[in-house]
């Protein structure tokens, strides 16, 4: 099941099967999400984008070391090396 394609279908059939519920009690997440995405934005994002690097990508092409993408909210340097990186932890029970 893991490799197959996964299309909408699928994914409810995923959802139903690991959470015994539908996959629509999801889209409450989504939009938690969604919300928390553009509070960072305006609230920190948005604040200090004129001071150091904004959703700045690293990539294994640039940093050999690593092995897969990452993203970082904001980084730069400020006499020593600044980074932020946002978490948004939801839970489906408080929604």
């Amino acid at each position: 099941m893991l490799y197959d394609k996964v299309d909408e279908n699928e994914f409810n059939k995923l959802v139903a099967f690991l959470f015994n519920e539908p996959a629509s009690v999801q889209s409450k997440a989504s939009s938690v999400y969604d919300r928390s995405l553009e509070i960072i934005e305006k609230k920190l994002i948005n604040k200090v984008q004129d001071r150091v690097h904004t959703n700045y990508r690293f990539t294994p092409e640039l940093f050999p070391s690593i092995y897969f993408n990452y993203r970082m909210d904001c980084i730069g340097l400020n006499g020593s090396l600044v980074g932020a990186k946002s978490l948004i932890l939801i839970s489906r029970f408080k929604l």
